[in-house]
């Protein structure tokens, strides 16, 4: 997937839990949504890779993309670490992270779940993939943003909660800015 479909679909999918547990506010939903870039930081032309080159090149030339930060190892130390640490910030960046696994497993590539131990690819059935950037994807992101802004009025209906709404809003804004030339490009 692209930066935006997985940081606009792990924000859906996230809020209503966020919601339900009672953590709902702008911290948990950025910490949220830079969990699910940082499984890409291994590839140095994503939208997280760019921001931090030194980075992202090490982790490429030692791990290659799609290795190691492409599995639940890296998910499972930061999931001990905020429970450790009762961090909520590294429990909304783990969540985040998981989310970023998940949504690539339904991608043409699939994942690597059990990296370093296993490296077999693991992949959903090809009717229910989707190829990174492609058509399906588009058609995933539309939904969801639909999806989350069906989940925001729900959750605000009785309550004036603008941090919140500004930031969500504000991710999505920023982040949809290429969808519609990005739509005509691939029809």
């Amino acid at each position: 997937m692209l930066y935006r479909t997985h940081v606009i679909t792990s924000i859906a999918i996230c809020l209503p839990i966020l919601s339900y547990v009672g953590d709902l506010n702008s911290i948990a939903v950025g910490a949220v949504a830079l969990g699910a870039l940082l499984p890409d930081i291994d590839e140095e032309h994503s939208y997280i890779g760019r921001k931090v080159p030194i980075i992202s090149i090490t982790i490429n030339k030692i791990f290659g993309h799609r290795g190691i930060t492409h599995s639940l190892l890296v998910f499972a130390i930061l999931f001990s670490l905020s429970t450790y640490t009762k961090s909520h910030i590294l429990g909304g960046i783990a969540l985040g992270y998981f989310l970023h696994l998940f949504e690539d497993y339904f991608s043409d590539a699939g994942i690597k779940w059990f990296q370093p131990f296993i490296k077999k690819d693991f992949k959903v059935p090809e009717v229910l993939r989707y190829k990174v950037g492609g058509f399906k994807e588009h058609i995933i992101l539309i939904i969801v943003i639909c999806i989350l802004f069906l989940e925001i009025n729900r959750i605000f209906y009785f309550r004036i909660y603008i941090p919140i709404v500004t930031t969500i809003f504000n991710i999505v804004w920023n982040i949809i800015g290429g969808i519609g030339y990005s739509l005509f490009r691939i029809i």
